[in-house]
């Protein structure tokens, strides 16, 4: 991945609601894509009103680009927001979009050496919810270069956001429906590879699994034993953004600044880590 590719980074609501320490989870987003990307651009697309705190290792380098946000309908304004992003980029540089509960894991030059316009992640599960929803919303890959096709799919998703077919998830759930039916059911089900073309403006979608570029850990502390070298980004999603700063502490940190107060840290993360494990505590409780 080019130097000066962008990480954007959408704010998404109640976090703070739901007992997590959302300015830490961000942070943490951001310095992991510095640990691999060191002079990578980070952006963070928020509220008129949000007034985040940053770290002193990032603080005077995050962009931050304010919207007018309806609380009410989340998806619709990620979307938008998105949409606007793209429209003032210069497209000198590649872009990520990931929800703020993730962790770059690895370098993701490998991605950028395709060729292709949007790279989305699918789950190819047999549950009920993978079929509807195949397409995780939570990270969105663009090209560099590919101003006019990146522009035009985004575009296409807010619309379907705000339809009102869709108008039931305009909450939640909505941007995953929206981008299946971009994409097309039948083209995504019944594809030859992982590299499909949308129905409709023939946008070049590349399609990362889920298991290495969306990686979800299961929601027990014993999880993150171990450092998983085989996924590039890890998603925290749900309760397991409890166990967000522990894997930074434990395998990222080091990667950023390895001094002694670091090396505490991993120590008693690790001890804390074993702690939990040994009495299988599992979403904060006693299982």
């Amino acid at each position: 991945m080019p130097e000066e590719t962008v990480k954007s980074s959408s704010v998404l609501p109640n976090f703070h609601d739901k007992g997590f320490d959302y300015e830490q989870i961000l942070n943490l987003a951001f310095r992991s894509a510095r640990v691999f990307h060191p002079e990578c651009r980070l952006v963070l697309l928020t509220s008129l009103q949000h007034k985040p705190v940053f770290s002193q290792e990032i603080s005077e380098t995050v962009e931050i680009f304010r919207y007018d946000v309806d609380h009410t309908q989340p998806i619709v304004w990620r979307s938008w927001a998105e949409l606007k992003f793209l429209e003032q980029h210069d497209f000198n540089s590649h872009i990520v979009m990931m929800d703020s509960d993730m962790l770059i894991n690895a370098n993701l030059k490998d991605i950028f050496e395709e060729n292709f316009d949007v790279g989305l992640t699918y789950n190819g599960g047999k549950s009920k919810a993978d079929k509807k929803m195949p397409i995780n919303g939570g990270l969105k890959i663009v090209h560099a270069h590919k101003r006019d096709a990146a522009i035009a799919f985004s575009q296409k998703i807010y619309e379907l956001c705000n339809s009102e077919h869709l108008a039931q998830y305009r909450t939640w759930w909505g941007d995953q429906y929206a981008l299946i039916e971009a994409i097309g059911h039948n083209n995504f089900w019944h594809r030859d590879s992982d590299r499909i073309l949308s129905e409709g403006d023939a946008t070049s979608i590349l399609l990362l699994p889920c298991n290495k570029y969306n990686f979800s850990p299961t929601c027990k502390a014993k999880a993150i034993r171990k450092k998983w070298n085989d996924k590039s980004i890890i998603h925290f999603r749900g309760p397991r953004k409890q166990f967000m700063s522990m894997y930074w502490n434990l395998y990222l940190s080091v990667l950023e600044k390895r001094d002694f107060k670091c090396l505490m840290r991993v120590l008693i993360t690790r001890i804390y880590l074993w702690i939990i494990v040994s009495r299988d505590v599992v979403f904060g409780k006693f299982a």
